[in-house]
């Protein structure tokens, strides 16, 4: 796998969502380790939403995303079920 740091089992960074690599859902990849398996030293890079664990906010407590473009300037990110190059953002980016 390319794309992957073999030591961090990390995403390299400065990839390109769907040229690079490609997200699926979590039922549709292991319908696809169910078919093909992994390598012994493969594991799934799985996306992670920790930011509710990280700053501590309840399950039940409506969130919202803000990417910041310039100093001034703010677009909520509404749509959750867009890729990160959907959304525009990029490696260091303040959201």
């Amino acid at each position: 796998m390319f794309w992957v740091d073999q030591e961090t089992q990390s995403l390299k960074e400065h990839l390109i969502d769907e040229l690079d690599y490609v997200l699926v859902p979590t039922e549709a990849w292991n319908k696809l380790v169910s078919w093909y398996s992994c390598l012994e030293c493969q594991r799934p890079i799985v996306r992670k939403k920790d930011m509710r664990t990280l700053f501590n906010i309840p399950s039940e407590k409506e969130t919202r995303l803000w990417n910041k473009y310039m100093s001034n300037t703010y677009e909520q990110l509404n749509k959750p079920d867009s890729t990160v190059q959907d959304a525009g953002l990029f490696q260091g980016q303040v959201v």
